[in-house]
């Protein structure tokens, strides 16, 4: 319970902050707990990193599994509202980004846990993209579905940041209109 309450509040602060603002001292602080217990449950900083990224991962999985049986692109739509959950506030990053701030001080360890949590992300776009292909729901062109995939990802994480330094959520709604006109979607998210 204490390590879920401990990944979750670490989660909060990286989002808010970024991963390199954060300390076991914060953590604790925040928790209502003494530092020595954080180190209890996460002996060094990477491994509350990795704990965080590893939940995240989780999560998102969890989602993609929720969101399923939907048609390739109602599935395009929910997730596309799952980055816009992170901009509504125009306050948190996504996980991923919150480490990415300080990726040169990254562990190898958090730098390959990133790769998969980004690898994960790549694969669910990947697959909805070519079943919506292969359902004639997306416009076919000759890019491969993965390299359409990559481009979604990129823009997405671009909207995401450039709504957030811009406080502008226009910026995330013109990003979702480009992927939908990559893809000749109408409406894809109502």
């Amino acid at each position: 319970m204490t390590k879920q309450l401990l990944i979750n509040e670490a989660l909060d602060i990286v989002q808010k902050e970024a991963f390199s603002a954060l300390s076991f001292q914060m953590l604790a602080d925040r928790v209502g707990i003494k530092k020595a217990s954080v180190y209890y449950h996460f002996s060094s900083k990477e491994k509350l990193a990795l704990g965080v990224i590893e939940d995240a991962n989780t999560k998102l999985g969890k989602y993609f599994t929720s969101i399923a049986l939907q048609k390739p692109d109602k599935q395009l739509g929910s997730y596309i509202k799952l980055f816009s959950v992170h901009i509504s506030s125009l306050q948190n990053l996504c996980p991923g980004v919150s480490f990415i701030t300080s990726w040169p001080a990254q562990t190898d360890a958090v730098k390959e846990a990133i790769k998969a949590l980004y690898q994960t992300h790549i694969e669910f776009i990947t697959s909805v993209i070519q079943k919506g292909y292969d359902q004639s729901i997306f416009l076919q062109n000759q890019t491969p579905a993965r390299d359409v995939a990559v481009t979604v990802f990129a823009m997405l994480q671009g909207a995401l940041l450039t709504a957030r330094v811009n406080g502008d959520q226009l910026v995330f709604d013109s990003c979702e209109k480009s992927i939908n006109n990559l893809l000749q979607v109408d409406n894809a998210h109502e």
